[in-house]
């Protein structure tokens, strides 16, 4: 009898912990859960930009690698041929208007971007992840990626025939230039 009032008491105990570790472990997945949701305003109304990049510095048709906390965002310079073909493409492209797209609603449409300069994006598709690489440029910068063969344009939209069905446009961050600094947040923004 003693012995199974230790056990019960043992195992209460036990329990105990486990919820315990459990309530702790969720924090610990919640917190970066609710900081990616909540926007780019910390608890003061202070906005924080995972990169802040001098504008000066991008030079038309080369890409800036931004790495932070495990996540890549690339920044493409676009020449000025890259913005006048974009608008000629629109009948070769599966979502021309970026409308099953993630993307920040503050964009211009044809460019995915709130300067038609620049093209910020996640270097990866949405089905496999496989990162894309920069074609040689002729007329007009392509990104490509490995895995089904799919073609983007300079504002990472998804060329007809090429990719597999379900490949979606490019994932576009959160970002803004101001003050002649390009501003860019962690994550995506849906539509």
């Amino acid at each position: 009898m003693v012995s199974s009032t230790h056990s019960s008491q043992r195992r209460q105990v036990l329990s105990g912990l486990m919820k315990f570790l459990v309530f702790i472990g969720l924090i610990f997945v919640a917190v970066p859960f609710v900081a990616s949701i909540s926007g780019n305003k910390d608890s003061s109304g202070e906005e924080h930009w995972a990169f802040v990049v001098e504008i000066s510095g991008l030079e038309p048709g080369k890409l800036t690698t931004l790495q932070h906390a495990g996540k890549v965002v690339w920044v493409y310079t676009r020449y000025d041929k890259d913005m006048e073909k974009l608008a000629l493409t629109q009948g070769q492209l599966v979502d021309p208007r970026s409308e099953n797209s993630e993307q920040p609603a503050n964009v211009l449409p044809a460019f995915r971007s709130v300067d038609k300069r620049f093209f910020i994006f996640v270097p990866r598709e949405n089905l496999r992840n496989c990162q894309v690489r920069l074609l040689e440029q002729s007329e007009q910068a392509k990104f490509k990626e490995p895995c089904y063969g799919a073609e983007f344009d300079a504002a990472g939209r998804r060329y007809k025939h090429t990719g597999k069905k379900g490949q979606k446009n490019l994932s576009v961050p959160w970002h803004k230039v101001e003050q002649g600094k390009l501003k860019i947040a962690l994550g995506t923004v849906t539509k």
